[in-house]
C-alpha cells in the first residue's frame, strides 16, 4: 500500500502487536521514542567481580532508566584482556536494547570524555596487613590514575571512587584530578546505607523498600556512624518502634561496621554484587535525583562549613540530589553519643589524610634519594590487582587469604 502511515496509525499497530503477540509494551514504546544521546560510563578495573555484576545493571536500564541508551568503556590490565573479551561476549549475548556500544582495552585514553568514571581498581590487603598498609599501597595507584585522567575528563564528568579506603582515595583523586570540581568526585557509602536499611527492616519484620532516611556519617570504616535518629519505616519513626537501646547504640552499629568482614569470612572474598548494587544506587540517585523528602548517604567533599567537619575531607553526609548535583542537608542534630562517634571518625579521616600526604611526598622524591619509593611504584604497575576482583591468594593449605578491608 502507498498509504502514508501517520504516527497515530503506527501507534495503533503497536497496540495490536502488544495485544496479539504479547510483545513487551515498554519495548514497543522505546521503539517509537526518539533515542536520547547515550551516557558514557567508564570502569577502571571493570573485569573484576564488582564490574562483572555492575555491567548488566548499567546496560539494562536499571541505573539510568528504560529510555536512556548507554555506552560502556571497560578498562583493565593487559593480562585481563582475555577475561574481558568473555565479559563483552556475555553483554552481546544478553541483547541489551539500550547498550549502544561496548569498548574494552588497556589504554587509559578510552576514558576520554566519559560522563561517569567508576574507580574499582585496587591493590589487595593481604593476610596480616592493616588498613594503613592498604592506604599506602593504593595511594600511589590512585595518584597515577588521577594524573592520567586529568587531561581526559570533561569538566562535567563524575568520578565515583570504590577503591578502598574509599573516602581517603577520593581525597587522593581530588589532589591530582584538578580539572574537574572536587564536588564531582564522590566516595561510595551507599553500601553502608543499604546495609542499614536491611537491618532495620529485618529487626522490625518490614519491607526494606519502606525504610527511609537513615544516615551514615563519616568514614567507610569501623568508625562509621550509622544513625537511625531521623529514619522511618512505613512512614513511622524507627526509634518509636525499636525500644531496645542495646540494639540502637551497640548491636546495630556493630553489625554495620563489621558487615564487610562478616561477608568476607563466609565467602572467602569481599562483597561483590552487593557493592555493585550500591554503585548502581549511588549513580542512579546522583543522575536521576532523590525522591522528594528523602535523602541518601554519600561520601562527598567537605568545605568546612557543614556540621563543623574539617575542610578538605571526603565525609559521608546525608544528601539530596537534583539536576545531577548533590546537596548536603543541614539542620540535623547529634546527641552526646553521636558527637563522640563523629569526633572519632573525623580523627581517623584526618590521620589517613596525613598518612597519604607523607606517602605522596615520598613518591615524589628523586630516585637517588628514595629508591624504595621507586621500587614500590614499579610494583604498583607490575602487580596491580583489582578490588573485589580476582580470587584471593591462597596460603600453603590452599585456603583463601583475605583480600580487602
Amino acid at each position: 500500500s502507498r498509504r502514508r502511515h501517520t504516527r497515530s496509525s503506527l501507534v495503533s499497530w503497536a497496540r495490536r502487536c502488544v495485544q496479539e503477540t504479547g510483545i513487551n509494551a515498554e519495548y514497543m514504546g522505546l521503539f517509537f521514542m526518539e533515542r536520547k544521546a547515550p551516557i558514557i560510563i567508564g570502569l577502571n578495573g571493570g573485569a573484576g567481580q564488582i564490574g562483572y555484576s555492575l555491567l548488566p545493571m548499567l546496560a539494562s536500564g536499571e541505573t539510568f532508566g528504560p529510555d536512556q541508551p548507554v555506552e560502556l568503556r571497560i578498562f583493565d590490565l593487559p593480562q585481563k584482556m582475555e577475561h574481558m573479551c568473555g565479559i563483552v561476549m556475555e553483554l552481546d549475548d544478553s541483547r541489551f536494547s539500550l547498550l549502544v556500544t561496548v569498548k574494552h582495552g588497556c589504554t587509559i585514553e578510552m576514558m576520554k570524555d566519559v560522563d561517569y568514571c567508576i574507580m574499582l581498581a585496587s591493590l589487595p590487603m593481604l593476610q596480616g596487613e592493616q588498613r594503613s598498609d592498604l592506604i599506602k599501597k593504593n595511594t600511589g595507584l590512585v595518584k597515577d590514575f588521577a594524573e592520567k585522567l586529568n587531561d581526559l575528563l570533561k569538566p562535567t564528568s563524575k568520578v565515583i571512587v570504590v577503591t578502598n579506603p574509599a573516602n581517603t582515595m577520593a581525597w587522593v583523586m581530588s589532589r591530582f584530578l584538578t580539572k574537574i570540581p572536587k564536588q564531582n568526585i564522590t566516595a561510595l557509602s551507599m553500601l553502608d546505607h543499604n546495609r542499614c536499611v536491611y537491618q532495620v527492616a529485618k529487626k522490625l519484620k518490614g519491607d526494606p523498600a519502606t525504610v527511609r532516611n537513615v544516615i551514615c556519617w563519616g568514614n567507610h570504616s569501623k568508625t562509621l556512624y550509622p544513625d537511625l535518629t531521623y529514619g522511618t519505616i512505613g512512614g513511622k519513626p524507627i526509634l518509636s518502634l525499636i525500644k531496645d537501646p542495646e540494639f540502637i547504640y551497640k548491636e546495630f552499629i556493630d553489625i554495620i561496621r563489621n558487615r564487610a568482614f562478616m561477608v568476607q569470612k563466609q565467602r572467602m572474598q569481599t562483597a561483590g554484587f552487593s557493592t555493585a548494587a550500591a554503585v548502581r544506587d549511588h549513580i542512579k540517585y546522583l543522575h536521576k535525583g532523590t525522591p522528594p523528602g528523602e535523602w541518601v548517604s554519600m561520601g562527598v567533599y567537605s568545605t568546612g562549613k557543614e556540621y563543623g567537619i574539617p575542610n578538605d575531607l571526603y565525609f559521608s553526609f546525608p544528601v539530596m540530589c537534583e539536576n545531577k548535583k548533590h546537596e548536603i542537608l543541614d539542620g540535623f542534630k547529634w546527641d552526646e553519643f553521636g558527637k563522640v562517634q563523629i569526633e572519632t571518625t573525623v580523627k581517623e579521616l584526618l590521620k589517613e589524610r596525613d598518612d597519604c600526604t607523607s606517602y605522596l611526598t615520598a613518591l615524589d622524591k628523586p630516585k637517588a634519594q628514595f629508591c624504595q619509593s621507586n621500587l614500590f611504584t614499579i610494583l604498583i604497575h607490575e602487580y596491580t590487582c583489582l578490588l573485589y576482583t580476582s580470587p584471593s591468594p591462597r596460603d600453603q593449605r590452599g585456603s583463601r587469604m583475605p583480600s580487602s578491608a
